[in-house]
């Protein structure tokens, strides 16, 4: 998921993409012997608006196992000729059909620079 502000290091992994739709995407990808599929929903614009994945988290307080995890991306900005969403909320359980508002949300950030070495 984090790879959205690094796009680039797409370009280093073993990625396949997937047109799911007009405006979703997936990413199948595999690194350090894990495989995960990202999910992005893109503005008619072309921007990257949402992204859903799989992600390990607690699921009790005694079990851990993958999990929907996601959220929104607004705006965006490019910094050193990397062009990232700069405004994001992101949480468990979140689906595309209620990206509006979710019951996991617990982060929300608001980029206003980036370096990139």
């Amino acid at each position: 998921g984090e790879s959205i502000w690094l796009p680039s290091l797409l370009l280093t992994l073993t990625t396949l993409w997937h047109e799911l739709s007009d405006d979703h995407l997936a990413l199948c990808l595999n690194s350090c012997g894990e495989s995960t599929t990202l999910t992005f929903q893109l503005s008619h614009q072309g921007q990257l608006s949402a992204l859903q994945f799989l992600r390990w988290g607690e699921l009790t307080k005694t079990s851990y196992d993958y999990r929907s995890f996601g959220g929104t991306l607004t705006n965006e900005k490019t910094f050193q000729g990397y062009t990232i969403p700069t405004d994001i909320k992101v949480g468990w359980n979140f689906t595309f059909d209620c990206s509006d508002s979710w019951n996991g949300e617990f982060f929300r950030a608001s980029i206003t620079e980036a370096q990139f070495r």
